[in-house]
């Protein structure tokens, strides 16, 4: 007769050596029946705390490159959009300008070169000044580091246009004061008597100041425009679709637009064209 599982099961725990019982694996409890041991329960939520611990980092990481990403972005945009604001300054400019010399050479074609411009009825108090440190995301490659410093060029010019423009009205009024006298005794006093009437000192200043002012608002737009189109592209290469769509130039319609600008005079043409770039 065959021994019953039982009878077996009490012949092996009484007779075999008690060292077969000490492995050193007790997770063969848990096949045999018993319950998983206390440190697994502990791993497994070691290993779940360090995971909900390494996605929050993730999270934490990607979404402050997002944050930083779309500072960039408006900081960029907002760059272009100032340089925008700087070329519509210019041209406003440009064009009173233009139609100062061409009114003044149309009453009088003899008109000299101090007495072309009057004080205008324009301001020039815009404070057009570029954030550089929030532009700094562009120093990481050679289109940005080239568009950055026409950027500061043409802030510097700017900054400049509005400084001769100042000391340009300031003269141009000085100059009426001056002339009040000799207009009320003389109306009909030539150019030589008005120069030798407020004196060779201030008419060096108005000349002066005149062509300075010409210099600027004639070669300013071409180079906003370049450095327009420079800071453009390198933020395109960063952002593509997401940069926004300004137009440096004029509306064709606008009488600002170069087409439809009073014409400068031959003399002032070649004095133009002489000017270095």
């Amino acid at each position: 007769m065959l021994p019953t599982p039982n009878y077996i099961s009490t012949i092996t725990a009484t007779h075999l050596p008690t060292f077969l019982f000490q492995t050193p694996f007790p997770n063969w409890i848990v096949v045999s029946g018993g319950a998983s041991p206390w440190y697994l329960d502990a791993l497994k939520a070691g290993l779940g705390t360090l995971f909900g611990a390494l996605v929050a980092f993730f999270f934490a990481v990607l979404h402050r490159r997002i944050q930083e990403r779309n500072s960039n972005l408006q900081a960029g945009n907002l760059a272009l959009f100032k340089l925008r604001t700087i070329q519509r300054r210019t041209g406003e400019l440009r064009l009173g300008v233009r139609h100062e010399i061409a009114e003044k050479r149309k009453a009088f074609s003899d008109t000299p070169t101090w007495s072309l411009v009057k004080p205008l009825l324009l301001t020039m108090d815009d404070i057009e000044i570029f954030d550089f440190d929030s532009l700094s995301f562009l120093l990481d490659s050679e289109s940005g580091r080239e568009a950055i410093k026409h950027v500061k060029y043409a802030e510097e010019l700017f900054s400049t246009l509005k400084l001769v423009f100042t000391h340009h009205q300031d003269t141009a009024v000085e100059f009426q004061k001056s002339t009040v006298d000799l207009r009320r005794t003389n109306r009909k006093a030539s150019w030589e008597e008005i120069e030798e009437h407020v004196g060779a000192e201030l008419i060096g200043r108005r000349t002066s100041l005149f062509l300075s002012l010409l210099q600027q608002v004639e070669q300013n737009p071409k180079f906003n425009r370049t450095c327009f189109t420079k800071l453009e592209a390198a933020m395109q290469e960063r952002f593509h679709a997401r940069v926004w769509k300004l137009d440096i130039d004029f509306d064709p319609k606008s009488a600002r637009a170069e087409p439809n600008l009073p014409p400068l005079p031959d003399d002032l043409k070649k004095i133009v064209e002489a000017f270095p770039t």
